[in-house]
């Protein structure tokens, strides 16, 4: 009888423990602490595989950590469960991963959920044109094939870089006269010589990628910094090789 009473009191102490790591994981979801929330459904998600909450969670708290290629596979669990608020997070997921196709898709079907809230309705038509807008940016990049090869001095590297004349050349900041940019690394700039790319310090010290448009004489327009997912909250400065891509059909409209 002793033995029976004390397994019901185990057995019951160890489903409220799990309801309150649950309950605390959803708390750290609401609270958008997302690196305790990540920690806590790394070890809920084994329990709940099924439940396409946890999974919508659980994908939440990756993409929101930096994990968006794990992000995505629980994200699409919880899409194909009906869970409203995952089909958002999947589109943003798939922008992350270059997916616009399937990102606009998902945009789409969450705007339907929404579509008699005025004010998050725009925030997702602006979503899917960003994600049209960088779509026919990658749509419109052309190949690359290395044919030859030779050894260079690193401070000359961009130098001996080069590209079709339709498609621009790289510079230095000084011979770009350009002011903003990182002085000691390479400008992109168009064939008619009226917009450049390039890297500029943000202020804690990493680096993002900006552009600047030529106006009238030798005037330039502000600054202004490209839109994710070529920036982001870290040091973009490795990700030139992508702006290689996107600028070689942006710079042509």
């Amino acid at each position: 009888m002793f033995r029976a009473i004390a397994a019901s009191l185990i057995l019951a102490g160890t489903l409220t423990l799990h309801a309150q790591t649950l309950e605390q994981g959803r708390d750290y979801i609401n609270k958008k602490e997302y690196s305790q929330a990540k920690i806590a459904f790394d070890e809920l998600i084994k329990k709940y595989p099924k439940r396409a909450d946890v999974n919508k969670w659980y994908g939440e708290a990756l993409y929101e950590t930096g994990d968006y290629a794990e992000a995505e596979k629980y994200l699409t669990f919880a899409a194909k469960n009906r869970v409203q608020t995952s089909f958002l997070y999947l589109a943003n997921t798939c922008v992350k991963l270059y997916q616009f196709d399937r990102a606009i898709e998902n945009y789409k079907v969450y705007l339907s959920f929404i579509k008699k809230k005025p004010e998050e309705t725009a925030e997702v038509e602006r979503l899917i044109e960003n994600a049209e807008l960088l779509k026919t940016a990658l749509d419109r990049v052309e190949n690359i094939q290395i044919i030859d090869s030779i050894i260079v001095n690193k401070a000359e590297f961009f130098n001996y870089f080069k590209l079709s004349d339709e498609n621009g050349h790289i510079i230095s900041a000084r011979k770009a006269n350009n002011k903003y940019a990182e002085q000691n690394k390479p400008v992109f700039e168009t064939q008619r010589g009226d917009r450049q790319i390039y890297s500029v310090l943000t202020d804690n010290n990493y680096s993002n990628i900006a552009s600047r448009n030529k106006l009238h004489g030798n005037e330039w327009s502000e600054q202004s910094l490209l839109p994710e997912p070529i920036n982001s909250d870290s040091n973009d400065r490795s990700e030139e090789r992508r702006v290689g891509k996107e600028c070689t059909s942006w710079c042509k409209s």
